[in-house]
């Protein structure tokens, strides 16, 4: 689905080409055929300087971009993940083009990276930017399925789960909310967000980073004027189902006391608790552990209404 949506933009930019800027070199980069020679165009745009305006600047980039991640999915094909994230690195320095952002997200799960661990926090911003990027995008020009929409904020979703650190969501380019912190990217309404807020095991205490992602989905609904809204406690399948329901029912209160305590109005906040009843479905499950599959089932959802 991505290779097709990135086809159809290439063509798209290749066959507009860029806007009149008569001293600036962009004929080699339509010309191009090899990486070396969208990379020697790339440099010769850049050396420009002043010549190139933004509408060259921005075509160029994104053409160059799309040659990369063409030749990335080549090397994801041909089973070289290392080469392909260094292409995708080298492409996305030239335009962030949402499709290569989310292909960077999914290698980032298989590509270990420094220190030999999976960074689950870069993979969930890559996906979150890609959500980012779909929704600035044109949709007449880049048409996105719904269903891929969704794909992507659910496993934005899933990898922010697993991150050893919360972070917050990234913010469009206009500066307003973004990623999953985004109410709707295009047709895609955007019903409930799993957070990442967790808990001492067995107990209704946040950790640290739990009340570090507690504090970050304050300052969220704070900037959007503290809504009405609902908090779903939900467990692993471990242990007994009443203890779990009741245990969920724990820990969605618990979240509710925190955003009280900071002045959320308390008559906006419902709260309940799922237990294991209601698990989270996960993209791509045969390639998480028992252990990351729980920790994703453990989690408390935020609904907007």
């Amino acid at each position: 689905m991505m290779r097709s949506a990135l086809l159809a933009l290439s063509l798209f930019l290749l066959a507009a080409g860029p806007a009149p800027a008569l001293a600036c070199p962009t004929g080699p980069m339509q010309a191009a055929r090899s990486l070396d020679e969208v990379r020697a165009a790339a440099a010769g745009i850049t050396a420009a300087g002043t010549a190139c305006g933004a509408r060259q600047r921005d075509w160029a980039g994104r053409l160059a971009a799309a040659r990369f991640h063409t030749a990335a999915e080549a090397a994801v094909a041909a089973g070289d993940r290392a080469a392909a994230m260094r292409l995708l690195n080298e492409g996305i320095a030239q335009a962030d083009l949402w499709q290569s952002l989310a292909l960077r997200a999914d290698l980032r799960q298989r590509v270990p990276g420094p220190g030999g661990r999976i960074d689950y926090a870069a993979a969930s911003l890559d996906y979150q930017a890609a959500l980012n990027g779909i929704a600035a995008s044109d949709p007449a020009a880049d048409p996105v399925p719904v269903r891929l929409i969704a794909s992507i904020f659910r496993r934005a979703e899933q990898t922010r789960l697993l991150a050893d650190q919360p972070m917050a969501s990234p913010r469009t380019r206009s500066g307003a909310a973004g990623g999953l912190a985004a109410r709707r990217v295009r047709s895609f309404v955007v019903v409930a967000v799993a957070m990442p807020i967790q808990f001492v095991f067995d107990n209704c205490g946040m950790t640290p980073g739990g009340m570090r992602a507690a504090v970050d989905m304050w300052e969220m609904l704070k900037e959007e004027g503290m809504p009405a809204i609902r908090l779903i406690g939900h467990t692993d399948p471990v242990g007994p189902d009443d203890y779990n329901l009741r245990l969920s029912i724990c820990r969605a209160r618990a979240v509710a006391e925190f955003l009280a305590e900071r002045g959320y109005p308390a008559e906006r906040i419902t709260t309940e608790g799922r237990g294991e009843r209601d698990p989270l479905s996960i993209e791509g499950g045969d390639a998480y552990t028992e252990a990351q599959r729980h920790q994703m089932l453990r989690r408390v959802e935020l609904q907007r209404p």
